[in-house]
C-alpha cells in the first residue's frame, strides 16, 4: 500500500512533494530541476548538480562538508543528471537517519534540509562566478563520465542510436553535453546557468520520511522569496513526439570490439503522451521486457542469436529501443528475427500464459517500488513535470486490466525508424 502523497505549491513552477511514512529508518530529501535539453546549454546544466553537491558558501571545502555530514550521523549526498523526454533533470539528494533514531531525537532531518538549501541556494562562489578550482575539478570528472559511457559499448550503442534516430530533435542531445562543450565551460558561464536554473527551471523538492514536511516547507518558502521566478514559463518543457517512421534508416559503425552491439529504434504511434500507457507498456513487456518475453525466449534462448536481447519503452519521447549483443556473423539474422517477433505480437501470435506472465511481471515491478526511501524519491522526482503523478500501485492496477487485444493494437502502431549496428573493425564491410 502506497503512502499518502501531498503536493504543495511553493512558487511559480516550484512544488514540494511529501511522502510521509514511518516505514524506514532513514529519510530522503531531494531537489529535482527540469530544464530544456539544448545542445548549447547541456554541458553547463549537466555539471551544475555535481558542482553544487561538493561544497557551499557555509562549508566551502571537503573537510568542512564531511564534518557536517559526520555530525548528521553520516548523512550522504548524491548528485545526478538524466534525460526525461526532451528535458534535462538535474538532481541533488540527501539521505539521513530519522530523528527518532538520533540521540535525544535531535533535529537531524531539519539540519539536513537546511544543508540541502545551503547547497542549492548558497553555493561556493567567488563574486559572480564559481570557484575556479571547483570548476576545473568537475570538468575533469564530467569528461570522465562521458568517456566511461563511450567505453561501455552497450550504453554507447544506445546513445548513438538515439543521436542518429533523433538527429535534429532535442532528444538526440546527450544528457552530459559534448566533450568540447565541457572543455569550454568557465566559472562565469556556470554561474549564469545556476542563476537561470533558479529563475526559470521547473523544480520539485521531495521529502520521504517520518515528518509532515512543514519545517522544510517553511525553509523553502523563505529561500524562494528571495528569487525572482518571473522568467518561469508554464509548459516550456515540451517534448516533440514523432508518431511514426516513414522508412527505416541503417547506420553501421566500427570500433575495435569483440562483440557486436545492435540497437533498433522504433516510433510508438502516438503524437501526444497518452493519459494511460498501460497497453503500450504491456506490449513492450510481452515483446522484450522480461524472461517471459518473445525476444528472450526465441531470439536469445531458442535460436541463440545473441547474448542479450531486450526492449525498453521511453514513454515521454514515444520511442522503444531494442538492444542486443550479437556475434558479428549473426547480426543480420538477429535483425530479421527481432522483426519477426514484433510481427508475432502484432497478430497476437503468443500464448495466453506468456501474456499473463508478462502482465504479472510488469505489475509486480510497479508494486515493489517503494521498498526504500530512495526508490520512492526517484519515482516522484522523475515525474516532476506531471501535474498529478500516479502512484506505483495505480499503474500496477492499470497494467492488470490490459487485454491481449489492447496489446496487439498497440503493437500494430509501432514502426521501425533506425537500425544501428556497432561492429568490429575486422568485420567485412
Amino acid at each position: 500500500m502506497s503512502e499518502p502523497v501531498v503536493l504543495t505549491a511553493l512558487a511559480p513552477g516550484v512544488r514540494l512533494c511529501t511522502v510521509r511514512t514511518e516505514q524506514f529508518k532513514t529519510c530522503r530529501i531531494s531537489v529535482s530541476a527540469a530544464v530544456p535539453l539544448r545542445a548549447q546549454t547541456a554541458a553547463a546544466n549537466a555539471m551544475l548538480p555535481f558542482l553544487l553537491h561538493r561544497c557551499c558558501a557555509k562549508y566551502p571545502d571537503f573537510s568542512t562538508m564531511n564534518q557536517k555530514l559526520a555530525e548528521a550521523y553520516g548523512a550522504r549526498i548524491s548528485a545526478g543528471v538524466e534525460k526525461v523526454g526532451e528535458a534535462q533533470v538535474l538532481r541533488l539528494s540527501l539521505t539521513c537517519i530519522a530523528d527518532r533514531f538520533a540521540f535525544d531525537e535531535e533535529g537531524v532531518v531539519s539540519g539536513c534540509a537546511g544543508l540541502l538549501c545551503e547547497l542549492l541556494f548558497h553555493p561556493h562562489l567567488e563574486g559572480e562566478a564559481f570557484a575556479a578550482p571547483d570548476v576545473e575539478r568537475e570538468k575533469r570528472l564530467l569528461l570522465e563520465r562521458i568517456e566511461n559511457e563511450r567505453n561501455d559499448k552497450r550504453i554507447y550503442a544506445l546513445r548513438r542510436c538515439e543521436a542518429v534516430m533523433c538527429e535534429g530533435e532535442a532528444y538526440g542531445v546527450s544528457r552530459y553535453g559534448a566533450p568540447e562543450q565541457v572543455e569550454s565551460l568557465t566559472p562565469q558561464v556556470l554561474y549564469q546557468a545556476w542563476r537561470a536554473l533558479l529563475a526559470s527551471g521547473q523544480i520539485q523538492f521531495n521529502f520521504v520520511g517520518d515528518s509532515d514536511g512543514k519545517a522544510l516547507e517553511q525553509l523553502l518558502r523563505s529561500e524562494l522569496a528571495q528569487i525572482d521566478r518571473a522568467a518561469f514559463t508554464q509548459g516550456a518543457l515540451q517534448t516533440q513526439i514523432i508518431p511514426r517512421a516513414e522508412s527505416a534508416r541503417r547506420v553501421v559503425e566500427r570500433l575495435p570490439i569483440q562483440q557486436g552491439k545492435l540497437v533498433l529504434g522504433y516510433r510508438m504511434g502516438y503524437e501526444t503522451l497518452p493519459e494511460d500507457l498501460s497497453a503500450v507498456s504491456v506490449m513492450v513487456n510481452v515483446l522484450g521486457g522480461s524472461p517471459q518475453s518473445l525476444l528472450f525466449q526465441n531470439v536469445r534462448e531458442k535460436l541463440s542469436l545473441c547474448y542479450y536481447c531486450s526492449a525498453r519503452l521511453f514513454r515521454q519521447k514515444g520511442v522503444m529501443m531494442v538492444q542486443s549483443g550479437v556475434e558479428f556473423e549473426n547480426a543480420e539474422r538477429a535483425i530479421a528475427e527481432i522483426g519477426r517477433q514484433l510481427d508475432a505480437v502484432r497478430i497476437g501470435d503468443f500464448t495466453q500464459d506468456d501474456f499473463d506472465a508478462s502482465v504479472k511481471s510488469l505489475a509486480d515491478d510497479y508494486e515493489r517500488v517503494g521498498g526504500t526511501p530512495e526508490e520512492l524519491d526517484d519515482w516522484y522526482a522523475f515525474r516532476l513535470m506531471e501535474e498529478e503523478p500516479a502512484a506505483p500501485e495505480e499503474l500496477a492496477q492499470g497494467i492488470r486490466k490490459v487485454t491481449r487485444e489492447q496489446a496487439v493494437a498497440a503493437a500494430q502502431k509501432v514502426t521501425l525508424d533506425t537500425i544501428y549496428l556497432l561492429m568490429g573493425e575486422e568485420a567485412g564491410a
